[in-house]
């Protein structure tokens, strides 16, 4: 996300307010951390709102189980990433209110601070690494300005960007970690690729308490996710419709967690071969092959999507 945050937020600024906007995230990972991390971020970066939406999300229910099924116990994983999934998780349970994972606190401070001397050679407090990774939705190649006369000749100039990363530069600590981050030798230290056991400092529980965090984060915001089946499938890490993780979703919602919006979307029809007919029927076939630990008759869930998916739909020309 932080890639296209610059393009993405000058987009949202010079938009109607009425206008709506999607992004695709965590449908592709190494780690699900690391999924889960881009929604955020795709949040977060990318200013995104009410009536806003996250494409997949499969990192937000994919079965934790299932994805280490897979695996021999061991992923490879490049050490800046891992670092990042490590401190974001540090961020959720300091920052955000995660409480409930406190536990972990300690062992994520030593894990964290490794990995920056790993990466950055030098020790940065975990907070200034949290403002600093907070940052990386600002251009970089503004951000590399000292002065307001060599910036605004930039082809890629914008000021109210511009106004933003001063704020940034105001704080030395915060700039210096982000300007290394950006660094070419440090990028080559970030993408060292490392071996990281499955179940390193985060366990099945302890991951799942992450993703419905981050759920009702979304739902707090009133942002809407676009669950994408077919997609999932030939994507991810199933092996077909019946592991999908909209089940997940269903359930936990009927269980009282707090669940954004689902809208059901047939993502890139041409590639996969599918229609929006075909992604209702999928779920509609797995709801009557399958419990999944639901209450209700097949039906009223498809009913009920396809009710959501009528109410909140994108208006013609957004």
């Amino acid at each position: 996300p932080e890639v296209f945050a610059p393009v993405f937020r000058k987009l949202k600024r010079e938009s109607t307010k009425e206008t709506q906007f999607t992004y695709h995230a965590g449908e592709d990972f190494y780690h699900p951390l690391s999924g889960i991390r881009a929604i955020y971020e795709a949040m977060d970066f990318n200013d995104l709102g009410e009536n806003d939406r996250i494409g997949h999300a499969t990192a937000l229910g994919i079965d934790w189980n299932l994805w280490r099924k897979e695996l021999n116990g061991e992923i490879y994983i490049r050490q800046g990433e891992w670092l990042d999934n490590l401190v974001f998780v540090y961020y959720l349970i300091t920052k955000k209110g995660l409480t409930t994972l406190s536990e972990l606190t300690q062992v994520l401070e030593d894990k964290i601070n490794i990995l920056i001397l790993e990466v950055y050679t030098n020790a940065i407090p975990i907070s200034i690494y949290i403002e600093s990774w907070k940052h990386r939705k600002f251009c970089p190649i503004l951000l590399s300005y000292d002065s307001f006369e060599d910036a605004r000749i930039s082809p890629v100039f914008d000021m109210e960007e511009w106004g933003e990363i001063k704020n940034v530069r105001n704080n030395p600590d915060v700039a210096d970690v982000l300007l290394a981050y950006h660094n070419i030798d440090c990028r080559k230290r970030y993408d060292n690729i490392i071996p990281i056991e499955s179940e390193e400092i985060i366990k099945e529980k302890q991951f799942e308490q992450v993703q419905q965090y981050v759920l009702a984060i979304l739902a707090k915001k009133k942002i809407i996710i676009e669950t994408l089946p077919t997609s999932n499938v030939r994507i991810s890490h199933y092996n077909d419709h019946s592991q999908h993780h909209v089940f997940r979703w269903l359930k936990w919602k009927e269980d009282g967690k707090s669940i954004p919006e689902i809208v059901v979307g047939a993502d890139d029809t041409g590639i996969f071969s599918t229609n929006i007919f075909n992604e209702y029927a999928h779920i509609y076939g797995q709801l009557t092959r399958n419990n999944f630990g639901l209450a209700n008759q097949p039906m009223n869930y498809i009913l009920d999507l396809k009710e959501t998916s009528e109410k909140i739909r994108f208006s013609a020309g957004t």
